[in-house]
């Protein structure tokens, strides 16, 4: 095409080899299209390959107008006849260059073709003009493929980049220099300000808890695994990453997706505890339920044998009678020990059924320190300062468990072997707002202020590997939440730990546990008759033998004998029935004679030694009948039958 182009326009010359010779030789020219049009715009000459792009033969193009068989357009629109390349070349006597033009052809097809115009001016005003057309319709539909190509790419590129941004999971392309992308997930999981803070920086310095990719051996699909990161704020998040290898213009790099699994692994840490701790209070209220049935009897004969020492006065050497009384309350005293421990492990059997009731903290608060000592008495002195505080409404089990948890920490913080010069202080007081107000303060080595705001996040602990889980204080957090108190910390390292906890005062008076009440001793002149129902007979004696000198008391083993007594007509002032026996259930017992003899159904107190099923629990929530627990305790025991004693005539 450049031998075309000339900085002056083409004029015939005197001699016998001028323009025709030219004209001639660019005719013979194969694949490129010359064609030479008057000023009228008619064609004078041409070649095949010029008439091949307008769609005719160039014996059909002698003689008439290009634009009879095509049309030209730019940009889809057809050229106006001032813009036509020929007559700009004959108005302007220059050569031009009219590019890349659309020729829509008569056949209705198209083709690409780049034209350029030189006039051919001749001395006596016959100007003619030299056409030179070159067909690109191949390589043009190949640019137009391409242009297409990458504008779909570009729109693909757009769509996959939005779906990277809005999925949950963080993902990350990183390589040896860094990170090269990472989307709006992982900026907000690590706790960055934009992506910009995280592209190029170091994959180690960002993630120092992640394992790159191991790229040896064969290809296979990637397994999930998990690992701890830390956030820009220095909490740590759980999670679970897949890592693939990737090919980036040539250099090998990792395409990483991570999920936040922090709350999944709490909840399935919380899980495994819950289970565990359902597992040990199934276990602690079978052994409670063991204890109880030889504790009660062990107590009874306790109380008695010591009433019958004092009767001896006289009988024995006062010396030894003294001695013999101090070694029964001795022992007495060291039985009503176990029944503390097994209370608390009965309280502590039930933190997986919440029910709540008002309760007096400080009560609560003492079960959880006798569940603590050991912990306690070989670390610190315990100073309890118990002042004035409201009833709150809570679940026992679970205030004891956060008591028990804050108490167990209190003492873990402080090094065994000098109990002297070491203090755990639990106090109690009531606030401006009228609110419960719980402290428990140690002497232990306190807690770094960088780690002081971390303690409630799930899994952080500062505990050896084995000793923590980090949910302890999550949990305990959680479940004086979900009673509308507040639990906060103090610490100042080499001085100590305060926890304090308060609780919102009750706002309605919730009725005690009914084991709990108070019973109004009646005096009357009247023995009452007392049906005693427990398989365990040595349990069964004992009552008898406590009730017996003011009651007429029989004793059976069974529900079936109780219930063939009253069948048989024998009516009670009070029957006191085992809730749990192996034929007949106290349950059973009582749906019966709900049947058999109405009438004495409200005379029925049921007795158990703390091992019930959930169904046994619903059933003594839905009854008005009151119950005490194993072991008991006889004066109360007592004045209960005196209550249902009939009056004095």
């Amino acid at each position: 095409m450049s031998a075309l182009r000339s900085p002056a326009p083409l004029t015939s010359g005197p001699g016998p080899r001028g323009v025709p010779d030219l004209l001639s030789s660019l005719l013979a020219v194969r694949g490129f299209g010359v064609l030479s049009i008057d000023a009228d715009g008619r064609v004078l000459c041409c070649n095949d390959a010029g008439a091949e792009v307008l769609g005719v033969s160039a014996s059909e193009l002698i003689g008439r107008r290009p634009s009879d068989f095509a049309t030209l357009c730019a940009e889809g629109v057809q050229l106006p006849a001032e813009r036509h390349p020929i007559a700009i070349a004959l108005r302007t006597r220059a050569s031009h260059d009219a590019g890349i033009v659309e020729i829509r052809r008569r056949d209705g097809s198209i083709r690409w073709a780049r034209l350029e115009t030189v006039p051919l001016l001749e001395p006596l005003g016959a100007d003619r003009v030299l056409l030179t057309v070159t067909d690109v319709t191949a390589s043009h539909d190949v640019e137009l493929a391409l242009r297409a190509e990458r504008r779909r790419l570009a729109r693909a590129g757009d769509r996959f980049r939005r779906v990277l941004e809005s999925v949950p999971d963080a993902i990350a392309v990183y390589h040896e220099q860094g990170f090269g992308y990472a989307n709006a997930s992982l900026v907000a999981l690590l706790g960055y300000e934009s992506i910009a803070d995280l592209v190029g920086r170091e994959v180690a310095k960002v993630l120092p808890g992640h394992t790159p990719l191991s790229r040896g051996g064969s290809e296979t699909r990637p397994a999930l695994r998990e690992e701890s990161w830390r956030r820009v704020d220095g909490t740590v998040v759980v999670v679970e990453i897949a890592a693939h290898g990737i090919d980036l213009d040539g250099e090998e790099g990792t395409l990483l997706i991570a999920r936040d699994i922090t709350e999944r692994k709490r909840a399935q840490m919380e899980l495994v505890q819950s289970t565990r701790l359902a597992s040990v209070g199934t276990l602690a209220a079978g052994v409670a339920h063991e204890i109880n049935n030889p504790l009660a009897y062990v107590i009874a004969n306790l109380e008695l044998m010591t009433d019958e020492l004092r009767g001896l006065d006289g009988a024995v050497p006062p010396a030894r009678l003294e001695e013999l009384i101090a070694m029964a309350e001795d022992a007495s005293s060291g039985a009503d020990s176990v029944r503390k421990i097994v209370r608390g492990l009965k309280l502590f059997s039930r933190v997986d059924e919440e029910r709540r009731v008002i309760l007096d903290v400080s009560g609560v608060m003492d079960v959880s320190i006798n569940m603590a000592t050991n912990e306690i008495r070989h670390r610190a002195r315990l100073v309890k300062e118990y002042g004035h505080v409201p009833r709150i409404e809570a679940d026992e089990g679970r205030l004891g468990q956060v008591f028990l948890n804050l108490l167990v920490n209190a003492a873990q913080a402080i090094p065994e072997g000098n109990v002297a010069a070491n203090e755990i202080q639990v106090t109690t007081r009531t606030d401006g707002a009228g609110r419960a107000v719980i402290e428990i303060r140690d002497t232990g080595a306190g807690i770094p202020p960088e780690e002081l705001g971390r303690i409630f996040d799930p899994f952080f602990t500062t505990k050896p590997i084995g000793v923590g889980t980090g949910l302890g204080l999550s949990i305990c957090h959680g479940l004086i939440g979900e009673i509308g108190g507040e639990l906060h910390v103090e610490s100042t390292v080499g001085t100590g730990t305060m926890f304090r906890i308060t609780l919102p005062a009750a706002t309605a008076e919730i009725a005690p546990p009914i084991e709990a009440r108070s019973v109004v001793e009646v005096q009357t002149c009247r023995r009452a008759r007392v049906l005693v129902v427990d398989d365990d007979t040595t349990v069964a004696e004992a009552v008898r033998r406590v009730l017996a000198p003011e009651h007429d008391v029989t004793v059976v083993n069974s529900g079936m004998k109780a219930l063939a007594r009253v069948v048989a007509g024998e009516t009670f002032d009070l029957i006191l029935c085992d809730l749990m026996m192996p034929q007949m259930t106290g349950m059973s017992f009582f749906g019966e004679l709900t049947a058999i003899a109405p009438a004495q159904c409200e005379r029925v107190v049921f007795i158990t030694g703390g091992a019930f099923s959930p169904g046994a629990g619903a059933f003594l929530d839905h009854v008005p009948n009151q119950r005490v627990d194993k072991p008991f305790d006889f004066r109360a025991l007592r004045a209960l039958v005196r209550g249902f004693a009939p009056a004095s005539d």
